[in-house]
């Protein structure tokens, strides 16, 4: 980013695909996986999950979300709910002020990561430790801070003081340094360091809480037939 940290954004074009996200990193890892023989859905996950690493400020494995699947040659289109069902007993007039303002009583059940890998499952076309690699890479070697970076991780730190750990993986080392250095493999690595646990063990945790279909007229189980998904956003 130049120093007057106003980013440049050109015109994107090409003849077999497009990736676009929050992040270069982020939308590099998308197309690392469509040049690998991938296919959209694949590529989605993949940014989605280098987002988890590159901002987690703004995107994350615990957070919520959504994902429409359209398929030119079939006609369809799927959505995919990736939003986690709230505790039936929730009542927030009985949470504190504090408690509402950061903590577990604060946040939306976790969706995300149930999200993808169902996506994988019904739609895509790799496995799951090939599509998830782009982001274990940067969470094991470090990323680079933008100055966005900076600014959210130095506006949050008495936020992230209300839970050590999140003090440890996002403060750790004194906390974030100038725009432009690398984020330190500690901090990062914790964050998607286990493949195999992605894979499996948190597939299984979240296989009760899969999305919800809705839209297309298709068998709730399988979402329709499993031909290749042309955009996915």
């Amino acid at each position: 980013m130049p120093p007057h940290r106003h980013a440049y954004r050109p015109t994107i074009m090409g003849t077999r695909g497009a990736v676009a996200s929050a992040h270069p990193l982020a939308s590099m890892s998308g197309i690392r996986v469509l040049l690998e023989g991938g296919n959209a859905v694949d590529a989605a996950v993949a940014v989605g999950s280098t987002l988890n690493v590159v901002e987690p400020f703004m995107s994350g494995a615990a957070g919520i979300g959504l994902m429409l699947i359209s398929r030119a040659r079939t006609r369809e289109r799927h959505v995919l709910d990736f939003i986690g069902p709230a505790p039936r007993g929730a009542d927030p007039a009985r949470c504190t002020e504090d408690e509402l303002a950061g903590g577990p009583k604060s946040c939306a059940t976790p969706g995300n990561l149930g999200g993808w890998l169902a996506a994988l499952e019904r739609f895509g076309s790799m496995p799951r430790q090939k599509v998830l690699a782009p982001a274990i890479d940067l969470a094991e070697n470090g990323v680079p801070l933008t100055f966005a970076n900076v600014k959210f991780f130095e506006q949050s730190r008495a936020q992230l003081a209300r839970s050590a750990e999140a003090e440890r993986l996002f403060l750790g080392n004194g906390g974030p340094r100038h725009a432009g250095a690398q984020g330190a493999k500690r901090s990062r690595g914790r964050l998607d360091h286990r493949p195999t646990g992605v894979r499996e063990r948190n597939h299984r945790r979240t296989e009760d809480h899969r999305p919800r279909r809705s839209g297309a007229g298709r068998d709730d189980r399988l979402m329709g037939r499993r031909t290749r998904p042309d955009t996915v956003f």
